[in-house]
């Protein structure tokens, strides 16, 4: 189980929304601890771990909302400042950017 039972059963969920959150969170978490071989191209993973966090949202029962977003924080291999943003985390959209992140840069260097 990859979802906080004492929160889903809270939020009311069924056992087959309960079932979606494991499959979405097994995905993610796949995604997350080896971005380059689930998405070939390094620049694409935070908008496929955007999206995971969106359905995640959706299957919560939470408003979709990308100020909560955090996941994409835990990519392997991210160099954002970690904690910089944890704190930006449903107060802002805005984060803290490495410009040589190979997933959230902008910079060829690195």
């Amino acid at each position: 189980m990859h979802y906080n039972e004492a929160l889903a059963d809270k939020q009311g969920l069924s056992e087959a929304q309960r079932e979606a959150l494991d499959v979405v969170y097994e995905e993610l978490f796949s995604v997350l601890a080896r971005p380059t071989m689930r998405v070939p191209n390094p620049k694409d993973v935070q908008a496929v771990v955007t999206g995971f966090e969106y359905v995640l949202q959706a299957l919560w029962g939470f408003s979709l909302d990308s100020k909560f977003h955090r996941y994409h924080l835990e990519i392997a291999g991210c160099t954002c400042p970690i904690y910089d943003n944890y704190d930006r985390i449903g107060h802002t959209k805005q984060r803290v950017i490495n410009g040589t992140c190979p997933f959230h840069g902008f910079s060829d260097e690195g």
